[in-house]
């Protein structure tokens, strides 16, 4: 597991999406977490059939494809929720004894003005 702090806390905007590097070897699923603050569950995203063994560049739409780990089927993720840390779990087979890897982690608003 990674953990990245955002501090202070930041706001989420209308399409809240995630890019970042990374390198992976050893497991070949990883779920990609930001804590919710304002509501104090996390939003996850679950990522399969990963590449092993070079860098690849990925971008992922938390306003439209996270799910809350709370169960529930609200999957709205409101601008102005507060945010305070990425979670990287690497799973799978292999998993226990995995490389991961990660760089240039932007976390940003995609709306075009």
């Amino acid at each position: 597991m990674i953990v990245l702090p955002i501090a202070p806390p930041r706001p989420v905007g209308p399409e809240t999406r995630l890019r970042f590097r990374y390198h992976l070897t050893g497991a070949s699923a990883m779920t990609v977490q930001i804590f919710d603050a304002t509501v104090q569950d996390n939003r996850h995203i679950r990522l399969e059939n990963l590449e092993q063994g070079r860098w690849v560049m990925t971008e992922l739409d938390f306003t439209r494809d996270a799910r809350r780990n709370d169960g529930s089927t609200d999957r709205t993720f409101p601008a102005g929720h507060l945010v305070d840390d990425l979670f990287f779990f690497v799973e799978g087979p292999g998993a226990a004894s995995a490389v991961l890897f990660l760089d240039d982690v932007v976390l940003f608003d995609a709306v075009t003005k």
